[in-house]
């Protein structure tokens, strides 16, 4: 109990989720700045990190403040890692996975629904205040990542890589087309080529 509450402590002290959040979209902003860099790896391992401490350890950050709201915390826990891994997913290089508005949509709902019904009991409502923010912040990134369609992303993220884009797009508009794959595959690669530093033998 000790190590739990050190680490409660240590959590809510620093804000790890604020942390977290502000360097993975600062490390998306730089890769809009520069699409050549690595800076979208900072993203993806960031909120991966994120969604993960959510999960195992939310208890932690989002801090109950009695012990039968122990459970409903956990919850929320729940809900904002799926909602992170969604930006991970819609975000996850120029292979944004089609399931990720469903996984957005399920987390959306879940948090919601978790908001609705515990903001019934008057118990619950004090801390419903002081997760508020982080709830709207979460509703709102799930919703702008449904709504923000991925052609435009890769199109303007790898805006200075035109025939990774075309192939992309024609590849998208015709996924069951094994030459529009192979194409868009070899594009691919000659990116990541280009990306990549050389290797020194």
């Amino acid at each position: 109990m000790n190590l739990i509450h050190s680490l409660r402590t240590i959590l809510s002290r620093i804000k790890l989720d604020i942390l977290l959040i502000a360097i993975a979209f600062a490390g998306l902003l730089l890769f809009f700045i520069k699409p050549n860099s690595n800076y979208d790896m900072v993203f993806m391992f960031t909120m991966t990190l994120l969604a993960i401490i959510y999960l195992l350890f939310g208890f932690a950050i989002l801090k109950p403040k009695k012990p039968k709201q122990n459970l409903w915390v956990v919850l929320y826990g729940f809900g904002f890692s799926i909602a992170a891994m969604g930006l991970v997913f819609k975000f996850n290089f120029l292979h944004g996975w089609k399931q990720m508005n469903q996984i957005a949509l399920v987390s959306l709902i879940f948090l919601l629904l978790l908001s609705i019904i515990l903001n019934r009991f008057q118990w619950f409502q004090p801390y419903f205040q002081l997760l508020k923010s982080r709830i709207f912040f979460w509703f709102f990134m799930v919703l702008f990542s449904i709504g923000f369609p991925q052609k435009t992303y890769v199109t303007f993220a790898y805006r200075y890589y035109p025939e990774l884009v075309n192939t992309y797009n024609e590849f998208v508009d015709n996924p069951c087309d094994i030459l529009k794959f192979r194409q868009f595959d070899a594009a691919y690669e000659d990116y990541l080529d280009k990306r990549m530093p050389p290797r020194n033998n």
